[in-house]
């Protein structure tokens, strides 16, 4: 009777580590699932630094054409002039949104960087419940 007690207690505790385990593996598929998502949206964000980057560049050579404009025809220096600040100024604003979206993306790998370790974390806990079970 004491074995068969035992034994029976022995089985509750396995169930309740399996069970715990199962609970552990969940977390631990929603964790990748979230890194997947964070990677995805710093792909975008990326995607997003690239395009504003181009953009910069496209200012720049329109800055460039305007400096040519104004260098060319003094009767339209002065229109030249005010479409050579607005175009240094979509230039800032482009590389400023670069910069932005560079810091995003940073943010967003750190995201990911912590996501893994707590999926480490969570596996190295799972792997002691299971050798404890």
């Amino acid at each position: 009777d004491q074995a068969a007690s035992e034994v029976g207690i022995a089985r509750a505790a396995a169930e309740r580590a399996r069970a715990q385990i199962d609970t552990l593996r969940a977390e631990v598929a929603q964790w990748i699932a979230e890194i997947e998502v964070a990677r995805l949206e710093a792909a975008r964000v990326a995607t997003e630094a690239h395009a504003l980057r181009a953009e910069n560049s496209r200012a720049k050579i329109e800055i460039q054409s305007m400096r040519e404009i104004l260098l060319s025809s003094s009767s339209e220096a002065e229109g030249a002039r005010a479409d050579t600040a607005a175009a240094r100024a979509r230039a800032k604003q482009a590389e400023k949104q670069a910069e932005d979206a560079m810091v995003r993306a940073l943010a967003l790998q750190a995201e990911i960087e912590t996501g893994r370790n707590a999926v480490t974390q969570a596996s190295a806990e799972a792997a002691r419940n299971a050798i404890q079970a």
